[in-house]
């Protein structure tokens, strides 16, 4: 047991087996999206954010297409159907090579 489980009384089963490890903190809304780099002709297809769409994060910046997966949707199908809306393109997804973490503030939200 090591000397931290042994101070605190705990055993490995009941005590952060991850000592060094900050405590997750809690979140009230989590926003699971997709984004998609779309190749062609050894080009990658980059948009610029409307400031007229209501929910976004970048207005004005530029950005990759993709978007929030709605509860239920494979994030396949999510991404298919996020690249159709903002770019009117039918494409087809290669293996993901990416997966990231990111709490943006939408609307003065986090």
């Amino acid at each position: 047991m090591s000397p931290a489980l042994e101070k605190s009384g705990g055993s490995a089963e009941t005590q952060n087996c991850f000592p060094l490890l900050p405590p997750f903190e809690m979140i009230d809304k989590i926003f699971t999206a997709t984004k998609a780099f779309i190749s062609y002709e050894g080009k990658i297809l980059i948009l610029r954010e409307s400031p007229q769409y209501q929910d976004g994060t970048n207005s004005g910046r530029y950005d990759v297409p993709g978007g929030r997966i709605v509860p239920g949707q494979r994030w396949d199908e999510s991404l298919l159907r996020e690249i159709k809306e903002e770019t009117g393109l039918e494409v087809r997804i290669g293996r993901p090579f990416h997966v990231d973490e990111w709490r943006p503030q939408v609307n003065g939200e986090k």
